[in-house]
């Protein structure tokens, strides 16, 4: 599995995207979640034709970006 970037974020960047791989996984990812150093909480974007949309307003700090892929386990609702 990994989730991409297809080219370095640089600040002030708008409508950029995480683009995932959920290839060996058992199911697939559903949404990522972003957040940043300052973050209070991660919103989670679902995954739509396999990429996810960067928060805009987390482009804007001058922060690193983390993302986490999300997906259901069997038996979750």
């Amino acid at each position: 599995m990994t989730l991409r970037v297809k080219k370095e974020l640089f600040q002030w960047e708008k409508n950029r995207y995480v683009y995932v791989d959920s290839t060996g996984l058992a199911q697939d990812i559903f949404c990522v979640q972003f957040f940043n150093g300052k973050s209070k909480y991660g919103p989670e974007v679902l995954v739509e034709e396999g990429k996810a949309k960067i928060p805009n307003y987390l482009l804007e700090e001058c922060l690193p970006i983390t993302a986490l892929a999300c997906f259901v386990e069997e038996g979750e609702n």
